[in-house]
């Protein structure tokens, strides 16, 4: 449990620090390989990221991926992620993430 939240706060750090998806990505691979359960909170920092930088390809890829995993996020998180869209200039780009809501 421990190391599940350290490497979940490292993501977030990674991203909204750092402002590095490259790592944050590389942490969720990390998680991926030593059988450690990603979150809904580790995908929410991370669809924020490509949210913050516009990557709404990979926004949207991440999504798909935790649907199948049926990994669900709660109100605030689809909010954090929204809000990371709108906050970055990107408010058109809502319509085209409403899958989220």
């Amino acid at each position: 449990v421990v190391l599940h939240m350290n490497i979940s706060t490292h993501c977030y750090w990674f991203i909204y620090i750092c402002r590095d998806i490259s790592n944050s990505e590389a942490m969720l691979e990390l998680m991926r390989t030593t059988d450690i359960s990603a979150t809904a909170a580790t995908y929410t920092a991370l669809l924020q990221g490509y949210a913050e930088v516009g990557d709404l390809e990979k926004l949207k890829n991440t999504y798909r991926e935790t649907v199948m995993k049926s990994i669900l996020f709660d109100d605030p998180q689809i909010m954090k992620i929204v809000n990371s869209l709108v906050n970055s200039g990107q408010q058109n780009a809502v319509k085209d993430v409403s899958f989220l809501l």
